[in-house]
């Protein structure tokens, strides 16, 4: 669907360039918001410059894990705690810079922006009110979608300080709409927090979560997240890693409930590492590290613990090869004597990627709906 966004945008590149203030002789310079993976590289054929704002890790230009790790964990390595959530980086080639951060903070001297729509309307609102803060008045602005993510419903709705949202053309099942800012705003990202408390088990404390719109269970306590928690084993300690950890509610159980020394968690998503970090507050009793990874790629040594609640979707569709690569890959990151404890819907086939990878393998909760495992490290034939 993002190869059909794209398309799009370059059939149209001839109307969206004359929609620009543009010297003679002189580039377009575009900020592309949300890029999915491969479209900065697709739009190449414009001859246009571009800052790109990243939101997925797996959208940044990075080919190999020593790449990925190199950019992003370095900051992680070198302190006691979480590193920097911003990084900005230049192709010295192409002049294109990249940001990958939750919000934007300063004016970019950009001339137009793209906007590739993410399926959360509310992530949508914050991008737009963001961006309020982050081009000059005056500057157009593309929005570029598929159907199945509503974008035909931007049409009929008013965002503040932008003038209504105009059709400029369809195709492939996807649209691409025009508008302008008409007023600047100042933004703060704290404005956007949503906060929630949820008690995971009967005579347990309140924990404080802290997320932001695009976040998974965003606002709210995810019913698979709840039944792993409820069933986690009462001994984990020591090195601990959680993936996949979106608002951080598995991360502040843990060091709320647990002996552990160093505590890493990794998402894809920037906005999800900021609510980690906010989530997680003041929790300094262990080392803590807060960073991105595309899957385990930016994750470095041995851990003594894996807990997730792995993601099972791509887009709208179901992936199942996502979560049988990180169970692949989680036992190779665990010590020895390891173990992996995830969450899963019960009706995704996991059982025989676990038995395959791990020596021991045990259902902890079996429900229609959810089952939690706990697998071993010592892979069987060695």
């Amino acid at each position: 669907m993002s190869v059909a966004a794209t398309k799009l945008i370059l059939r149209q590149a001839e109307q969206i360039e004359a929609g620009l203030s543009v010297s003679a002789g002189s580039a377009p310079h575009l900020l592309l918001v949300n890029p999915s993976p491969g479209m900065l590289e697709a739009l190449q054929p414009t001859g246009w410059q571009f800052t790109s704002w990243v939101l997925n890790a797996q959208a940044l230009p990075f080919t190999t894990a020593a790449d990925f790790r190199a950019a992003h964990t370095a900051a992680a390595d070198a302190t006691a705690n979480q590193n920097p959530l911003t990084d900005t980086d230049t192709d010295a080639e192409t002049g294109n810079t990249m940001i990958f951060s939750a919000a934007l903070t300063e004016v970019l001297p950009v001339t137009g922006v793209i906007l590739n729509i993410p399926k959360e309307k509310q992530l949508t609102v914050m991008l737009l009110a963001n961006l309020r803060a982050a081009v000059p008045e005056g500057t157009p602005i593309w929005l570029v979608g598929h159907n199945d993510v509503g974008i035909r419903s931007y049409l009929k709705q008013e965002h503040a300080g932008w003038q209504k949202w105009q059709k400029v053309a369809n195709g492939n099942h996807c649209q691409l709409l025009q508008s302008e800012l008409s007023a600047a705003a100042s933004f703060a990202l704290n404005d956007y927090q949503q906060h929630y408390s949820p008690s995971i088990s009967a005579g347990d404390a309140p924990i404080d979560i802290i997320s932001f719109p695009g976040v998974f269970s965003s606002g709210r306590l995810d019913s698979g997240t709840e039944r792993l928690l409820q069933n986690l084993p009462p001994y984990i300690a020591g090195r601990v890693l959680d993936f996949g950890c979106g608002a951080g509610v598995i991360s502040k159980y843990l060091a709320r409930h647990y002996p552990i020394t160093e505590l890493h968690s990794v998402d894809i998503n920037v906005l999800a590492l900021a609510a980690t970090t906010a989530t997680l507050g003041n929790e300094n009793t262990f080392k803590h590290r807060v960073y991105a990874s595309d899957g385990l790629n930016a994750v470095s040594g041995q851990f003594d613990w894996i807990i997730s609640n792995p993601p099972f979707h791509a887009g709208k569709h179901t992936d199942y090869q996502i979560t049988q690569n990180f169970i692949q890959a989680s036992q190779k990151k665990l010590a020895p004597r390891g173990s992996l404890v995830l969450v899963a819907n019960t009706f995704l086939p996991y059982r025989e990627a676990l038995a395959k990878a791990f020596k021991q393998v045990n259902t902890l909760l079996e429900t229609p709906k959810f089952t939690v495992w706990h697998a071993t490290n010592g892979q069987k034939g060695k």
